[in-house]
């Protein structure tokens, strides 16, 4: 096909890849216009690769440069402030100072011509990282609680750090502006072992980089442990061992709490185990207090004791056999504590107590209580024994003496509770009826309608229960 408007001796090919070319060549000087066609050329056209530079251009430190390019087989030379750089041939480069950069690029696969392109200039701007082998140090060991301080030697002016822990990388206190010399950074209060980095940044350019060392601030784990034991005991007994475990450091001493108290009691004892006798019923609290080194004092958690009152018991040292209508014996009894001991009569009527003076009232038996009544370490305890209260007359059926004195002052029948339910009636001599009782209850005091009777004999018929009519006489003498 012909090329429209290329009519000179000359033609310029830019069209790449191959083709056949033919010129034909027309003599205008002869009247018929010979002319003649060209053997045709293959032309081989290869095409100039493309070549730019893409990456950051303004960096902290150092940045990386990369070559882009549409070349089938690449090689790439790097050229800094148009000087080629040394080893430079890869397709990136990486960039720690300040220059302009341009890259060349050869497609080796249009061999031997090597079609080449050079990038337009790109100019990369690269700030300086803040100095990151200084000397850093630090206490490493401090209490919980405390804050610890952080010394950057040589540090630089207009360069800021700031400390980082290294666990959750989180900033940590105030950052401090360099000075040329040493600077402190203050860690805050610790709890636990904790390790810090530190970050450099320039306040004017904004670069930052993290210091070559780190510190670990070391931070002693104290624990007050616990206590076990025993948690229930009665008065008079040990606590047995208090136990102490899972504390940190040593024990410093312990405490106890009584019954009641508020504030606690030292106890100079720098063991894991104590024991001791409470000296009370209640509720009594012990704990351990322990420390690590010289950091302050800690204490374990509380183990409470409950400590039971104590039993006792009490029983008669001196008591009558029997006792007689108007006698009086002293009772002695004692209680296995050495608590007071009191009496009390459970039937007044037959025999009374004053103090621990005993003393028969009439005749029958009747119960006597010893008790103690205890007190806060102590239960109440108690013993009962009985006593016969006797009348002092032997035949009291047919004699008896209502004078007031307090003996044979009625007239009792000693075999009234084995005759049963009995009718009583006493006659005078004349056969004059002048007393009579149903179920008698031996309490017939020698009177009659409220008058005493004159001295002189009586006769009586009982009708019982069980042995039939009992008769008999019974004499008043006063």
């Amino acid at each position: 096909s012909s090329i429209t408007g290329e009519t000179s001796a000359t033609l310029n090919v830019t069209e790449t890849g191959t083709a056949s070319y033919t010129v034909k060549v027309t003599d205008a000087s002869t009247a018929l216009n010979c002319e003649k066609q060209s053997d045709p050329v293959t032309v081989t056209i290869h095409p100039i690769p493309t070549a730019s530079i893409s990456g950051t251009l303004t960096a902290c430190g150092s940045t990386e440069l990369t070559a882009v390019t549409d070349a089938v087989s690449p090689s790439y030379v790097w050229y800094k402030d148009g000087s080629s750089i040394t080893g430079e041939t890869s397709a990136t480069l990486n960039v720690t100072e300040t220059a302009i950069y341009t890259v060349k690029v050869t497609d080796l696969s249009t061999a031997p011509f090597n079609c080449e392109k050079t990038s337009d200039a790109v100019t990369v701007t690269i700030y300086p990282l803040p100095i990151t082998n200084l000397p850093v140090s630090a206490t490493t060991g401090i209490c919980p609680g405390v804050s610890a301080d952080v010394l950057i030697e040589l540090s630089e002016a207009g360069v800021e750090y700031q400390l980082r822990n290294s666990p959750g990388n989180v900033a940590t206190g105030t950052p401090v502006t360099g000075n040329g010399g040493t600077i402190m950074l203050s860690t805050g209060a610790l709890t636990e072992t904790t390790t810090f980095s530190i970050v450099a940044t320039n306040t004017a350019t904004g670069c930052s980089v993290q210091l070559v060392e780190t510190v670990t601030i070391t931070v002693p784990l104290v624990v007050g442990g616990t206590i076990t034991g025993t948690g229930n005991i009665v008065y008079g007994e040990s606590t047995g061992a208090l136990t102490l475990a899972g504390y940190t450091g040593s024990v410093v001493k312990w405490q106890k709490q009584e019954p009641s108290a508020v504030e606690w009691t030292d106890i100079a004892n720098t063991s894991d185990v104590y024991e001791e006798i409470p000296s009370s019923a209640g509720t009594w609290s012990y704990r351990a207090v322990v420390a690590v080194g010289s950091c302050p004092e800690t204490v374990s958690e509380v183990f409470t004791i409950i400590v039971a009152k104590a039993g006792q018991s009490v029983r008669f040292i001196s008591f009558p056999d029997r006792l007689q209508i108007k006698d009086s014996f002293i009772l002695v009894a004692e209680s296995t504590t050495g608590l007071p001991v009191s009496f009390e009569s459970l039937n007044t009527a037959v025999a009374t107590l004053s103090g621990n003076q005993l003393t028969g009232i009439s005749p029958g038996n009747v119960s006597i209580r010893a008790y103690s009544n205890g007190d806060s370490n102590y239960n109440q305890a108690e013993a009962v024994q009985s006593v016969e209260v006797y009348s002092a007359h032997k035949d009291i059926l047919h004699l008896f003496t209502p004078n007031n004195d307090g003996i044979n002052d009625y007239w009792e029948i000693q075999s009234l509770a084995e005759w049963g339910a009995s009718n009583v009636r006493v006659f005078n001599r004349w056969g004059q009826l002048i007393f009579s009782e149903k179920n008698y209850s031996n309490r017939w005091d020698g009177t009659s309608r409220g008058n005493p009777l004159p001295e002189g004999a009586y006769y009586f018929i009982i009708d019982t229960e069980n042995s039939g009519v009992v008769t008999g006489t019974v004499n008043i003498v006063r």
